[in-house]
């Protein structure tokens, strides 16, 4: 007769911890593991949002010196002439001689541009959350100046230019239209010499260009640019500092 000594299958309490430490620990790892790389594929995302923004911002900046320039040009046209119209109203020049003065000058009348940033790298990175892994509190502060209190100021200001600028050429100084309308088939400005000269036979013209209050206009939209190229100039600053801290991460 065989006997058979039995093999307890019953596990201890030690068998069913070592199991559950093994499996806690898989998991841990695994965890971990994908953390790990979610984590670096995010870091690699903000730092190729980082290298789109410091693009956005050298456009920014090619973009600023352009209009900063046509700026500077339409100061000095409108300040030649504020001089005109002072130098006819003050009677030291003719309305002929004043007119071909205006006249003469034309073809550097001020062009107004306006500038907008370009933000697609900062939205794009806002809209995934990556701004909040940039490590440096000092960029985040910068990148928000420039995107975002900047970013406001510039919309109200170029509201207010292309306002001023448009009532401007429409009531003061109708012998040029700042909008282009060459899309229409029409040219955008009075451009051919006989049209100026029969332009300015027109009542209408005439009253404008010869109003007191041409002065005050012609001064105050100067006023205006001259406040805009200034804010862009600030722009301008923080664009340089913001490209400067990107390249130094």
């Amino acid at each position: 007769m065989e006997i058979h000594h039995g093999h307890s299958d019953v596990r201890t309490w030690r068998t069913f911890a070592l199991e559950f430490l093994m499996i806690a620990i898989a998991v841990f790892v695994g965890s971990m593991g994908e953390y790990y790389l979610e984590h670096k594929i995010m870091e690699e995302r903000r730092d190729e949002g980082l290298a789109l923004m410091l693009r956005n911002l050298e456009a920014d900046q090619r973009n600023l010196d352009e209009i900063i320039r046509f700026s500077d040009s339409g100061l000095a046209y409108l300040s030649r002439s504020k001089e005109s119209a002072y130098l006819y109203r003050s009677g030291k020049i003719s309305r002929d001689q004043y007119f071909r003065r205006l006249v003469d000058d034309l073809p550097n009348n001020y062009q107004y541009r306006t500038f907008f940033l370009d933000s697609a790298a900062f939205n794009s990175m806002s809209s995934a959350g990556l701004i909040s892994l940039i490590e440096s509190p000092d960029l985040k502060s910068a990148i928000s100046d420039y995107y975002a209190i900047f970013a406001k100021r510039l919309q109200d200001n170029n509201s207010l230019v292309d306002s001023d600028a448009k009532t401007y050429y429409y009531d003061s100084f109708p012998l040029q239209n700042p909008v282009d309308v060459s899309e229409l088939g029409n040219a955008p400005k009075i451009s051919r010499r006989e049209d100026i000269e029969f332009y300015l036979t027109l009542p209408r013209v005439i009253e404008s260009l010869t109003a007191d209050r041409f002065i005050t206009d012609t001064d105050n939209l100067r006023i205006r640019v001259l406040d805009y190229r200034n804010l862009l100039v600030r722009i301008r600053s923080q664009n340089q500092k913001l490209v400067i801290m990107i390249r130094s991460q």
